[in-house]
Order: C-alpha cells, then sequence, then structure tokens
C-alpha cells in the first residue's frame, strides 16, 4: 500500500508542475502579445524656407512587415507659418517602418 501512495504523490507532483508550466507559458504569450508595442513621439513640421506657408497634415507610418498604416493628423490653422506639431503614436515594436509626411502650401 506504500508504493500506491508515493506513485499517487509522484503523479500529482508531476501533474501539478506541468499545470504550473502550461500556465506560465499561456501567460507569458499573453504577455508578449499584449506589450509588443513601442510608442513613438516627436515634432513634425516644414520650414517655411522650404515651402511657401506650409502646413503638416498628416504623418503616416507603414509597416513593412503587415502593410498596415498608423496615421497621426495634426490640426493647424490653414496657412500658418513654421507650423511645427507633437505627435505620438503606438507602433508595433521590433517592425520597420516607411514614414511619410502630407502638407499643403
Amino acid at each position: 500500500m506504500t508504493e500506491i501512495s508515493t506513485k499517487r504523490r509522484n503523479i500529482l507532483i508531476a501533474s501539478i508542475i506541468v499545470v504550473v508550466l502550461v500556465v506560465s507559458s499561456i501567460g507569458a504569450v499573453i504577455y508578449l502579445l499584449t506589450y509588443d508595442n513601442v510608442t513613438v513621439s516627436g515634432i513634425e513640421g516644414v520650414s517655411s524656407a522650404v515651402v511657401i506657408a506650409p502646413t503638416v497634415q498628416t504623418i503616416e507610418f507603414q509597416d513593412t512587415q503587415t502593410g498596415t498604416m498608423t496615421t497621426f493628423h495634426f490640426n493647424f490653422a490653414p496657412k500658418s507659418d513654421n507650423a511645427f506639431g507633437n505627435y505620438s503614436v503606438t507602433l508595433k515594436n521590433g517592425h520597420n517602418y516607411n514614414v511619410y509626411l502630407s502638407f499643403h502650401t
């Protein structure tokens, strides 16, 4: 009888270890999928020395791996001189991006 209870105890311990490993793995995957982002921020603008009375409209980040576009829209008064503005976007960490700036004069 002592041998059977030892086997059951060992099976129970092994089962608990497997459950803990599975739950930990699921938690790690959820963490990586949820927190795999980075915030990019800065100041964007076009000098009137380059273009007469420029107004920045948007800055776009195109993910080269997924093709996803992330756009930040600026709100400036039309024909404002040297319109520079702050932007902040959340992007996937570790991806490469093409960045496009649109403005009008």
